[in-house]
């Protein structure tokens, strides 16, 4: 990429990728090569995400630092603006959604915000500690992982957030699922946890690593 960037996320769409991180950097992946992208703001991008795979359809990137929060708007992922409607509040971690108007925002004191396609509704959460990642496998099932063992999963007749017991106090930092019987996370000290639609197990890993990401396909 040619300039020293810390990056912290990286969303991969069929052939093509995006990433993000400090100062706001954002670059696109076409294929064949990285190219710098402009950005619309200065902050960390902690978070970039598509709800569909489908070439071209709109991407949707979120900044957080300790001072403002932004929404980041792209809609074929060739070049992005701000969203006039940030979320509120700041310390946010991750961004994921069933669609460009139904978006979670995971972040620090048990935040999740969602957006709604016009504006933002902060949920009522079951925890005060800090929430680093959030996935699900549609509007109605939606998983949030962060600190000291914290999992929230949003689901029910009536949706909401509660606390789920898995077997590990560790930080975790990363979920990702493939469908509701087949979930995955991981965290601090090597942790992986895996849910079969009924119980979470805990994985060997090999590791006593800090374990930052995961993906599963």
């Amino acid at each position: 990429m040619g300039q020293s960037i810390d990056l912290d996320t990286i969303y991969v769409r069929g052939q093509q990728a995006w990433s993000g991180g400090s100062s706001g950097a954002l670059f696109h992946w076409n294929g064949v090569s990285w190219n710098a992208q402009s950005s619309p703001v200065t902050g960390q991008i902690v978070s970039v995400f598509g709800p569909s795979a489908s070439s071209g359809s709109p991407l949707f990137g979120l900044s957080s630092s300790p001072q403002v929060t932004d929404l980041l708007l792209s809609a074929s992922g060739a070049s992005w603006t701000r969203s006039v409607t940030p979320p509120p509040g700041t310390g946010y971690t991750k961004l994921w959604g069933s669609s460009g108007s139904a978006l979670w925002a995971s972040g620090t004191n048990g935040r999740l915000s969602q957006w709604t396609g016009t504006g933002w509704n902060s949920a009522a959460t079951p925890t005060t500690s800090q929430l680093n990642a959030v996935w699900g496998s549609g509007a109605s099932d939606v998983w949030a992982v962060g600190a000291a063992g914290t999992v929230l999963h949003y689901s029910g007749p009536t949706p909401a957030w509660n606390k789920v017991a898995v077997p590990t106090t560790a930080n975790l930092t990363d979920v990702y699922g493939t469908s509701p019987r087949d979930l995955w996370v991981v965290g601090e000290s090597g942790t992986i946890l895996h849910f079969d639609g009924s119980r979470w197990v805990a994985e060997p890993s090999g590791s006593t690593d800090a374990l930052r990401g995961i993906w599963a396909g």
